[in-house]
């Protein structure tokens, strides 16, 4: 089985939404989280097949969160990072972040483990205030917290005439981080098609080891940055998917005319892989999947062409749903280490209905049909629990997650 986990999952099951934008039919809305569980947890009901009906309620002002050890890490709309047991949604504790930020609607943690101490990462916009010749400005922060309390470890100010200009869409992200690397971008969706960039620092120190305008990192896995190009020019020359040495940003590999599937809001799907989509002349043809490390196209769809959502199950299986308007559903399983298909629904004999898919964990498969929420086997596709009172988004050990507006709805594992 592969186990190799990408950088910034922390042995995790890393929520990702592959959506391509190559298709008039509307996918399904993504939702905008990324789970983390510590290896730790693994015995904690890992897989769950039941969930209580009843939640518990956490605030949710940045839509963007982290999940580890039971808890859920966060920006609490307070300028600070903060931390909510999953199983009463009591606040374990509260970080203030310096600055002030310019903002916090569009950001927040990731989780990676430094020299074997848990640590999360953050960044936010802070104004610098200008003296004598020196103009002000506006510069990323990175700060690193500890796990356990909330410590302040490092905190680094990213000060570079090539950070995009702010927006009220605009999203600033540590997209990935690893004992070794921290990886930040931002995409600023309401200030044209130059607001992209990205910088990597050590997550030991905080020192920035090279930073990349027009380019948006979207995965980490090992010692590469795996994301996309852009620049003035996208609408005439189209974007690659590119893969960077997170040591000192040289080139590693290139997958012409492809971009990352999803948007920088989205957790990396994976297992050492990315989903892309095809983009100029391969604009009609099905999305793959690249093996970050080398680009290498390791999985290519049979969805057909269009938008397709995938999650890994942090162990062995990659699956993949298609549901566009004009067509009748697809879902598609794949081996990651053989690469090759293990099922299809519906198949060539089957009058089975494809579920949307939402969610995977570790040989489970969540997701929904037009009978209602249901639980699938990730190795064969057959279904196993078709009562479920809701649809997880997000699952971890103990825990399945929905998002709603402005808020997490955490249902605890019964069986």
């Amino acid at each position: 089985m592969r186990r190799r986990v990408a950088a910034g999952s922390a042995a995790v099951l890393a929520l990702a939404v592959g959506v391509s934008g190559c298709s008039d039919d509307t996918p399904p809305p993504p939702p905008k989280t990324t789970a983390t569980a510590s290896p730790s947890e693994s015995s904690a009901l890992d897989s769950p097949l039941a969930f209580a009906a009843k939640p518990v309620r956490i605030p949710l002002p940045s839509r963007m969160f982290q999940l580890r050890d039971g808890a859920a890490y966060l920006l609490d709309g307070k300028n600070a990072l903060a931390a909510y047991d999953l199983a009463t949604g009591a606040r374990r504790w509260s970080a203030p972040l310096a600055g002030p930020p310019v903002r916090l609607g569009n950001t927040g943690p990731m989780i990676a483990e430094v020299d074997g101490k848990p640590t999360a990462f953050v960044t936010y916009r802070v104004d610098i205030v200008g003296s004598g010749t020196v103009p002000a400005r506006t510069v990323l922060r990175v700060a690193s917290f500890g796990l356990a309390d909330g410590a302040p470890g490092w905190q680094s100010d990213v000060d570079d005439r090539g950070i995009p200009e702010d927006g009220s869409l605009g999203v600033d992200k540590v997209v990935a981080a690893s004992s070794d690397h921290v990886v930040l971008s931002t995409d600023s969706y309401d200030t044209g098609v130059s607001g992209d960039f990205t910088a990597v620092l050590d997550a030991r120190t905080g020192k920035v080891r090279w930073t990349k305008p027009a380019f948006q990192a979207r995965a980490l896995d090992g010692d590469v940055v795996a994301g996309m190009t852009s620049g003035a020019d996208a609408h005439r020359v189209p974007s690659s998917t590119i893969g960077l040495a997170a040591s000192d940003g040289s080139q590693v590999w290139a997958h012409e005319e492809t971009k990352p599937a999803g948007n920088l809001i989205n957790g990396p799907l994976g297992g050492g892989l990315l989903q892309v989509y095809p983009v100029g002349r391969r604009g009609d043809g099905p999305n793959g999947i690249v093996d970050i490390r080398t680009g290498r196209e390791v999985i290519r769809l049979e969805t057909g062409g269009g938008a397709s959502v995938c999650r890994y199950d942090d162990e062995s299986v990659v699956v993949c749903s298609q549901h566009l308007v004009s067509r009748t559903g697809t879902m598609v399983a794949y081996d990651t280490t053989s690469h090759e298909r293990l099922w299809q629904v519906p198949g060539k004999d089957s009058g089975r209905e494809a579920p949307k898919i939402t969610a995977a964990r570790r040989g489970v498969v969540y997701g929904s049909t037009s009978n209602g929420p249901l639980i699938l086997d990730a190795r064969t596709g057959q279904d196993r629990v078709t009562d479920l009172p809701f649809v997880p988004e997000v699952v971890v050990p103990g825990f399945g997650i929905d998002v709603e507006q402005r808020e997490m709805t955490v249902h605890p594992a019964i069986g």
